[in-house]
């Protein structure tokens, strides 16, 4: 819109021109094409531009064929060239140069203004960039040659493949030196008469070439070798080491070759470990490690020095944001550690999220996961409680050959997901299969096999079923909670898990068929405790009947199939499926699949099965709070009402068994620890003591 603004001034014999410098005396006409520094928003219209004193400038300066001066020594201080300004510090002269150009009528306008600007990032000084003579690696004859690499290694995520070549593509000469007094100095000898340098390769040459006879234990640090001279091979003065060091970023591109010491010794150790095939760090080493490893590697060698790369993202605080002493908000290690244990931190970084994204930190999570290394724990405990130590085997039952075929498919997805380094899923399918798989299903459903008053088949057949699910998970664990893993391998074998294989799945044993039905059978197993919640009937309470209204074929096998497992989970009497809703008092669930009924109506059987299951919860737990193990009987005593009496005595021997009575008697209290059972109508008196 013309209307919308208003040109009060136009000076277009500006363009491409430049101004007077008030230290240049000869200025050289800028044309072609202009870089866009200039804003026409703020300030003068003109951008003063110093090429021997920040990058950008420089750039502009070589563009336009621009002197790069720098009146500014090693001590931050200005030269001659300064005139009047000579030895003063640069900062220090800000006002005096401003002074100075007012009084010559050569400064229009000065003002603050507030920018970016670098600093130290020690003591947050500000820096000075200056133009200086460094020395380079030319990076245009490797340039190609390490894309080509950087197409052929395994990045890990694939993300990072591009963000490298974006990098290689716009990489420029490496400058190698730095004026510092520690590090690998720079081994460059420069003579003094013709300029004629020279790069010595190893200290052996350097004894050869030494005007005075070196040590043979030569000490190669900076103060050593810069009074080391040579003779010049072209006009016989004398050659001088130039004062500089290497960038450390060139001892780290040297590092798998030069800490074996090659090329002068182990030779054939390093072609045994090298190329590496993996380097692990964090994605800023884009620009850092895995670039002058790259660049070395294929200077010298033709290729990647690495086979797969992988990168992991930072560790900030639970909101999210950068830790630091200023926030308050650090966690060092070593209080982590304290706290919550070198497993646990592990595992968390291999299941809260990717390796490769933001890791926040939180102690609340951390809590989680020791929650699931308790149960693994207890898992463990488990079956050291009711080991017998022989080597029996039996018949394997249905929940067997489903917690194998599920440990076999474990094996198999974690493995997949460690080579693909997604540690995030083999961290959570780890702490799912222990917690859900393991313990509150498959323990759940051996425990009456393996009690210690049983010697039969099935009691060896889920021992030996439980031994073996251990000890593979221990060996699975291992590479991320050592610890536990360790602990738990020792406890059933000899040796160390570290000394062990990585498991192989067997294929035979996996059965898909099998824990698809086992994923149905869960399903129900849940919409029947809801439908049991909203009835107000104890999962220690036994039921009628369960019953599932679907259509769908696939329900009806894994229900057939899976019977007596979801017989004993959802603690009934009968489970079926039906096409149509039966008549009677039930408790509703709808699920994808259809509807799942709990019978409500409790028989006097029922009701007499579930006061035998509360008094075993009971005894139980006094034996526990008075530490009694699994093998250790009592001499059990009970005392009610006569009705009630007469309940327990026809329940006697289930009695006995699984609270581990030796002896048991009903209407009469004898023995040291004592209790009692307060149900809505009923009271029962408990008293026992260990039968030695």
């Amino acid at each position: 819109d013309e209307k919308a603004h208003r040109i009060i001034l136009s000076i277009p014999v500006l363009k491409s021109k430049s101004y007077k410098h008030g230290v240049l005396e000869k200025a050289k006409e800028m044309k072609g094409e202009f870089f866009d520094f200039v804003n026409a928003e703020e300030g003068s219209g003109a951008v003063h531009t110093a090429p021997g004193h920040g990058p950008e400038d420089y750039y502009v300066g070589q563009h336009y064929q621009l002197p790069a001066v720098s009146p500014v020594d090693d001590e931050g201080k200005f030269t001659e060239d300064a005139g009047k300004f000579c030895g003063m510090f640069v900062k220090d002269a800000d006002k005096l140069v401003l002074e100075e150009l007012e009084q010559k009528g050569y400064l229009l306008n000065a003002s603050w203004i507030v920018h970016s600007y670098p600093l130290c990032w020690r003591c947050k000084s500000p820096l000075i960039y200056r133009l200086t003579r460094q020395w380079f690696l030319s990076v245009d004859e490797i340039k190609e040659k390490m894309l080509e690499e950087n197409e052929r290694i395994r990045w890990l995520p694939e993300f990072g493949r591009e963000k490298f070549r974006n990098w290689l593509k716009e990489a420029t000469d490496w400058c190698i030196s730095r004026q510092r007094y520690w590090g690998i100095p720079l081994p460059i000898w420069v003579c003094e008469k013709c300029s004629y340098f020279e790069l010595i390769g190893s200290a052996e040459e350097l004894r050869k070439r030494s005007v005075e006879k070196l040590p043979k234990s030569l000490d190669l640090h900076k103060h050593v070798v810069d009074k080391i001279e040579l003779v010049c091979p072209k006009c016989s003065g004398r050659m001088k080491r130039v004062p500089d060091i290497l960038d450390v970023w060139f001892d780290s591109g040297i590092a798998p070759f030069a800490s074996l010491g090659y090329p002068y010794k182990n030779k054939e150790l390093f072609k045994a470990l090298w190329p590496v095939d993996l380097i692990d760090e964090s994605q800023d080493q884009i620009r850092g490690w895995f670039y002058s490893l790259m660049f070395c590697s294929v200077a010298i060698f033709g290729r990647s020095p690495y086979e797969a790369v992988a990168m992991n993202g930072w560790v900030l605080d639970e909101k999210g944001e950068k830790m630091s002493k200023s926030l308050g908000n650090i966690i060092t290690a070593e209080d982590a550690l304290k706290r919550i244990g070198a497993d646990v931190i592990r595992l968390y970084y291999c299941w809260e999220v990717p390796a490769w994204e933001i890791q926040k930190f939180s102690f609340k999570t951390a809590e989680e996961i020791r929650k699931a290394m308790n149960i693994f724990w207890n898992c463990f405990s488990f079956f050291k409680t009711y080991d017998t130590g022989e080597k029996k085997k039996g018949k394997l039952s249905i929940e067997d050959k489903w917690i194998l075929s599920k440990l076999n498919s474990l094996i198999k997805e974690v493995t997949t997901h460690l080579e693909n380094f997604e540690f995030h899923l083999v961290g959570r399918k780890l702490v799912d299969f222990v917690c859900n798989d393991f313990s509150r299903t498959y323990i759940k459903l051996i425990r009456d096999r393996v009690s210690v008053y049983r010697e039969d088949e099935q009691k060896f057949s889920a021992l030996a079923t439980l031994k073996k699910t251990l000890l593979t998970l221990a060996k699975l664990f291992a590479p991320i909670t050592p610890f536990i893993a360790e602990s738990i391998y020792q406890g059933l074998a000899t040796g160390s898990v570290f000394e062990e294989s990585w498991p192989k799945e067997n294929e035979k044993l996996i059965d898909k068929r099998l824990e698809e039905e086992m994923e149905v059978v869960r399903e129900v197993v849940e919409a029947s405790l809801f439908a049991r919640q909203q009835a107000g009937i104890k999962l220690r309470w036994p039921i009628k009947r369960v019953v599932i209204v679907s259509s769908d074929k696939r329900i009806k096998n894994a229900i057939e199939d899976c019977k007596t497992v979801l017989l004993s989970l959802c603690n009934t009497k009968e489970v079926y499926v039906v096409a149509e809703e039966p008549e009677g008092d039930f408790s509703k669930v709808e699920r994808d699949f259809g509807l799942v009924l709990v019978d409500k109506k409790l028989t006097e059987d029922l009701k007499e099965e579930a006061l035998i299951r509360e008094l075993i919860r009971k005894v139980q737990e006094m034996r526990k709070e008075k530490s009694f193990n699994v093998k250790e009987s009592i001499s059990l005593c009970l005392k009610s009402d006569e009705k009630t009496e007469k309940i327990l005595e026809k329940y006697a021997e289930v009695l006995k068994k699984e609270v581990g009575a030796s002896k048991l008697e009903v209407g009469k209290l004898e023995g040291v620890h004592r209790g009692k059972l307060e149900l809505k109508e009923i009271s029962i008196d408990i008293a026992f003591e260990k039968v030695e």
